[in-house]
């Protein structure tokens, strides 16, 4: 049985660029020129993430933003500092956007009765293509091209009823360690959710990832109610609140 905890904390210290005791406690401030990069598997570039956990954040950063971060560690040195009151701080102190959201740690998972589900292949991109059409978005150049790579992996499973697939996994390329480590992405039409079909299609995901040896990864927007509590019910907990100052593009 893999340690799920000991696999995940060194996957966000390598993301954090920080040593894994960091998260025992304290206040740490790193600064990590892999926040000068886009890293694989996200268009953007995060020049400062913070995680907060119960008892210890760690503030990963740019040393492009040095002087705001100089400013920061006045006001922010001790864990009680870091509250309700960061989004507004970094609102104001950076011309980027703010990501606010939630990582997890895996526990155990239970598998959930599953049925008309597919693994889907390099065959499949039709039921790939109508989904993502079906959910509003456009059809990109080299979309056959990223979904022969999505699908290629493995993990991308979807819900079918009346031929049509109405949920899926969209796990992404990992920055790092991804021999052994997975995070999934999770989209479900609108008509089709609270159905338990995305808790479906994910429990069959974990299934997979964990049989392959590697560790599942989940990550949700703070407002996103719903990936929360699918986290939870599928067998996660919270490791952390984050936030992310985000360049697009």
């Amino acid at each position: 049985m893999l340690d799920f905890q000991a696999i995940t904390r060194k996957y966000y210290a390598e993301w954090l660029d920080c040593d894994e005791q960091d998260f025992d406690g304290g206040v740490r401030y790193v600064s990590s020129p892999k926040r000068d990069v886009k890293l694989p598997g996200y268009s953007n570039r995060f020049i400062l993430s913070i995680f907060r956990l119960n008892n210890a954040v760690i503030v990963s950063y740019s040393s492009k933003i040095q002087e705001q971060i100089n400013k920061m560690k006045t006001d922010f040195s001790t864990i009680e500092s870091f509250n309700s009151q960061l989004s507004d701080y970094l609102n104001r102190s950076f011309l980027a956007k703010i990501d606010t959201g939630f990582k997890f740690i895996f526990e155990q998972h239970s598998p959930i009765l599953i049925n008309k589900l597919v693994t889907l292949e390099k065959k499949n991109f039709s039921l790939f293509l109508n989904f993502r059409l079906a959910l509003g978005q456009r059809e990109w150049d080299g979309m056959r091209k990223d979904f022969e790579e999505l699908s290629g992996r493995g993990y991308c499973i979807a819900k079918i009823i009346d031929g049509k697939a109405v949920s899926m996994t969209d796990p992404p390329t990992m920055p790092f360690m991804a021999d052994i480590v997975q995070e999934m992405g999770i989209s479900t039409l609108p008509y089709y959710r609270n159905k338990g079909y995305a808790k479906e299609v994910v429990s069959a995901c974990i299934s997979k990832i964990v049989s392959d040896g590697k560790c599942p990864l989940w990550s949700c927007a703070a407002d996103n109610r719903a990936s929360e509590q699918l986290a939870y019910s599928v067998g996660f907990k919270k490791f952390c609140d984050v936030y992310s100052v985000v360049l697009e593009r």
